[in-house]
């Protein structure tokens, strides 16, 4: 290496074969590679062909390209062919010189860049490194070979010593690196007029590597990516920057908390190479037995500052390099994310990881851009390292089988079996593509050599200039993929202003990673969200891989999460689609939406509660309102709305409860006895003899008008029979979801006053009979200076009972507060007259009952009612004589749930039971 400092304008010719070459017959090199093939003209124009269908605008577009296309392979496309072929013969390798100029060097904007204690980390890092620069030097370089002896050198010392003794703010020189390349070349000109300048200049180029350490501590792989990609940011100042050498084609960056990663500059590094050097140095380190040098050995050895001699004119032209930076930083966007799957879900499905990891792209892509047309292509880079001094090929990823199984995906008309038929097209061809390029057969640098044999003079091919040819090779997504087990995080920055740059890993068995960079002004977070929703989408539709699939729980149900976001958020987009051509051709408006709910998609049947959904209200026709009328005239609640008695006064209601009730059931009659304004609660005595019917008559016999019974299950209310006196109809409700009125946060306190009685939902004729029983428990004219009111809503067959207190708020406004209790009925049954007794006949006990609401009290004459059932005689306590009311042997059913007979019968005349 010369130890003047090379100047830009000063390349030598053939300056990569000054580097050293590998001594013969060593294992690196031992196989003679052979040179890179010129492809066949006709081969690479037929493959241009069908790569510039899906670029094409429209059928014109696409007829006029492949015109030229047929005009150069008539015209000037063989003559340069055989210029090609020739230079391919005179020279080791056609390609290089041309596209280290045209792809690297060429281009003068800033390059992109992304890839225990921190000096023990980069000590590691130097040491290793040098350790595998020594055995490339010595050709040992083989596979998995990772463990050679130590170079002798004390790094982690060197390192630590320049921790220690590195104080304050030291001139940012390295920041003129990342400007624009004709900037950085004057301006290291001018670093390079000092003589003390020069020495350093020379020192960092004849440097292995460089290792930068920087004052910055990322915690998440976002952190992490970006610090990698321009570095850390502090206090408005492109920190990072300054403290790299972004010319050297390999600088480790180690930061304050020990995290580390490489910058490479690609004008003489390719991600192949790059990931093996890394994978080296990473497994060196961590292997326990490698030997990091001791630090305690003494030494006279200590690094050398490398202090600059800063001029006005070097202040000047950091601070221009300062602003440049912080203006492309914070022109820059960054997403990282990582898919719930990966390779080992994938090839399950026997599919290239990498063709399904582009087709995710695609697909993305498609989504992000909706109608608009597309501006570019999508480049990925395939590797020619087969043959000698190979570097790389493009795969043109986006074909006319990839647009047709993308558009699938987002067509209601297409099933999943299509779909997979579709992407496996897709696949294969990508597949094809790739193997093609990685063969030296690719289209770009075929096209590339062709334009660069054109002689001075000489007109360029009209394909060359053609709108379409342009577009496929604006490379709208620059996207590739290298692996490694040691790469948490990777990239670089998009290739045009208005695309995105697309570093991806396929090589974990759980996930796939994505790196999406672009300029703010792109949307880079919605490409992010459609990025990991074509994900979801794809392993949903290539095999119907359900969720319980996944063995990980937290994988198994984050995938089902994103699976329901994106089921629904599908579904919202064609809504709003079909809305927005709805709105915008009202002819193609169909009926109205209506929302299919369990209620209007249940098919109708008369003997449920619930009404026809086909009908807004009662029948409009005459005959049902007429056998509406005869059903409400002749049921057996008429007499009720027919009395003549003082409305205000309540009916009568006795409620008990099933045999050895608790105290939680004992607790919801007191509630219902506060609901029901005529209520009283008796407790059956412990015992038998106590057979519903039998006290539904004695009740009958007493004036009561209803007889609700609360039986219970596991300690807890289940179920209420309510009885209307004295000759039924018999309701069985299941009874659900009790509330107490204590429960209740927030609950009012009940009067004593008559309350409202609102009934909805009840518009059947078992609704109709159901809704007038609970009419008749309570009194015809309510106190409306209570404000209260009971609410019965019937939807779907269950009656939801609620209790409230109403405020006027204003002369407009009603405010609701709840006093409870709340509970959920169910009906079961309807019978005809009282609950039958089985053994009546026999002698009868006479019926005993408790007062007491909660305890057993002592039998007293004054607390008892008996009623001997034998003789019918009326109960000598009382002088008011009083009709026997018989129960019946059995149960004759006017309806029960699942069966559906409903039957009206006449009202009773007398009791012939």
């Amino acid at each position: 290496m010369s130890t003047s400092a090379i100047r830009p304008s000063s390349r030598p010719t053939a300056w990569k074969a000054a580097a050293a070459a590998a001594p013969p017959g060593t294992k690196t090199f031992a196989a003679e590679l052979p040179k890179l093939p010129v492809a066949n003209l006709p081969d690479t124009l037929a493959c241009l062909k069908q790569s510039l269908a899906p670029i094409a605008w429209s059928d014109e577009e696409y007829a006029a390209v492949s015109k030229k296309i047929d005009q150069f392979a008539a015209g000037q496309g063989p003559e340069l062919q055989q210029r090609l072929l020739s230079r391919a013969e005179e020279t080791r390798h056609w390609l290089e010189e041309w596209w280290d100029d045209g792809g690297y060097l060429g281009y003068r904007d800033s390059p992109p860049h992304l890839p225990p204690t921190p000096a023990a980390r980069a000590a590691g890092l130097a040491r290793a490194a040098m350790i595998f620069r020594q055995n490339l030097k010595k050709g040992l370089m083989e596979p998995d070979s990772t463990k050679e002896g130590p170079l002798c050198m004390d790094t982690y010392r060197q390192i630590r010593y320049i921790y220690e003794n590195s104080n304050g703010a030291y001139p940012g020189v390295g920041v003129l690196t990342a400007s624009n390349r004709d900037v950085w070349a004057k301006d290291y000109g001018t670093l390079a007029s000092s003589a003390q300048n020069t020495k350093i200049l020379t020192a960092i180029q004849s440097a292995a590597f460089v290792i930068s350490l920087e004052p910055y501590s990322p915690s998440t792989s976002e952190e992490h990516s970006r610090a990698l990609w321009y570095g850390s940011v502090i206090d408005g100042a492109p920190t990072g920057l300054r403290t790299r050498w972004v010319d050297k084609p390999i600088e480790f960056i180690v930061y304050d908390n020990a995290v580390a990663g490489l910058m490479g500059e690609h004008s003489v590094m390719d991600g192949t190479p790059t990931v093996r050097l890394c994978d080296d140095v990473l497994n060196m380190l961590a292997d326990p037995t490698f030997d990091h040098g001791s630090p305690t050995i003494p030494s006279t050895r200590t690094p050398t500052p490398l202090d600059w001699e800063i001029t006005p004119a070097i202040t000047e032209a950091i601070t221009k390099a300062d602003a440049a930076a912080m203006e492309l930083i914070e022109s820059q966007e960054l997403g990282y994310l990582l898919t719930p799957y990966g390779k080992a879900a994938i090839k399950k499905f026997g599919v290239s990881p990498d063709s399904w990891a582009q087709m995710i792209v695609q697909l993305a892509y498609r989504r992000l851009i909706g109608s608009n047309k597309r501006v570019g292509g999508t480049y990925e880079a395939a590797t020619t390292r087969r043959f000698d001094k190979g570097r790389t090929e493009a795969i043109r990823v986006v074909t006319r089988e990839s647009d047709t199984w993308a558009a699938s995906m987002d067509n209601p008309d297409i099933g999943n079996e299509e779909r997979k038929r579709l992407f496996s097209m897709a696949t294969k061809k990508h597949v094809e593509l790739a193997k093609s390029a990685g063969n030296g057969q690719g289209i770009d640098r075929h096209l590339f050599g062709l334009k660069k044999v054109l002689k001075e003079g000489e007109k360029v091919p009209e394909l060359f200039s053609d709108p379409v040819f342009l577009r496929s090779s604006y490379w709208t997504l620059s996207t590739s993929a290298i692996f490694s087990k040691h790469f948490p995080v990777y990239g670089w920055g998009e290739v045009v202003p208005d695309g995105f740059g697309v570093a991806y890993m396929t090589g974990y068995d759980d996930r796939l990673q994505y790196t999406i960079t672009s300029r703010k002004e792109m949307p880079n977070t919605k490409f992010c969200k459609e990025i990991a929703k074509a994900a979801a989408d794809l392993i949903m539709s290539s095999s119907q891989l359900h969720p319980k699939d996944i063995k990980n729980k937290m994988k198994r149900e984050e995938v089902a999460r994103k699976n329901k976001k994106a089921k629904n958020q599908q579904k919202l987009e064609r809504r709003l689609a079909r809305a927005k051509a709805e709105a915008d051709d009202p002819a193609a408006k169909k009926a109205k939406n209506v929302p299919r709910t369990l209620d209007n998609m249940r098919e109708f049947d008369p003997s449920i509660l619930t009404a026809d959904p086909n009908q807004a209200g009662p029948s409009s026709s005459q005959d049902a309102l007429d056998e509406a009328v005869e059903d409400i005239a002749n049921d057996p609640f008429a007499s009720y709305f027919t009395s003549t008695d003082d409305p205000s006064i309540p009916p009568k209601i006795l409620i008990t409860t099933s045999s050895k009730a608790s105290k939680s059931t004992y607790e919801f009659c007191d509630e219902l006895v506060g609901v029901f304004p005529g209520a009283e609660f008796i407790q059956r005595k412990k015992g038998k003899g106590f057979e519903m019917g039998r006290i539904a008559g004695w009740a009958a016999g007493r004036d009561y008008k209803h007889l609700l019974v609360v039986n219970e299950d596991m300690k807890k209310p289940n179920a209420i029979t309510l009885v209307y006196l004295p000759n039924g109809p018999t309701a069985y409700f299941k009874l659900t979801s009790i509330e107490l009125t204590k429960n209740i946060f927030g609950h009012a306190r009940a009067t004593p006053h008559h309350p409202e009685l609102v009934l909805n939902g009840f518009v059947t004729r078992l609704g109709h009979t159901v809704g007038r029983i609970f009419q008749t428990m309570f009194p015809p004219l309510p106190e409306f200076q209570g404000r209260q009111v009971v609410t019965l809503h019937n939807q779907r067959d269950f009656l939801f009972f609620r209790r409230h207190r109403y405020a006027f708020r204003s002369t407009e406004k009603v405010a609701l507060q709840e006093i409870g209790p709340r509970f959920t009925l169910k009906l079961r049954s309807l019978r005809k007259g009282l609950p039958a007794v089985l053994n009546y006949g026999e002698a009868p006990k006479p019926l005993e009952f408790d007062v007491g609401p909660f305890e057993e009290t002592e039998e007293k004459a004054d607390q008892e009612s008996v009623l001997p059932f034998a003789d019918g005689a009326p109960d000598s306590s009382d002088a008011k004589p009083r009709k026997p009311v018989l129960p019946p042997n059995t149960d004759e059913y006017l309806w029960q749930w699942k069966a559906g007979v409903l039957r009206f019968p006449p009202v009773p005349t007398n009791h012939d039971h």
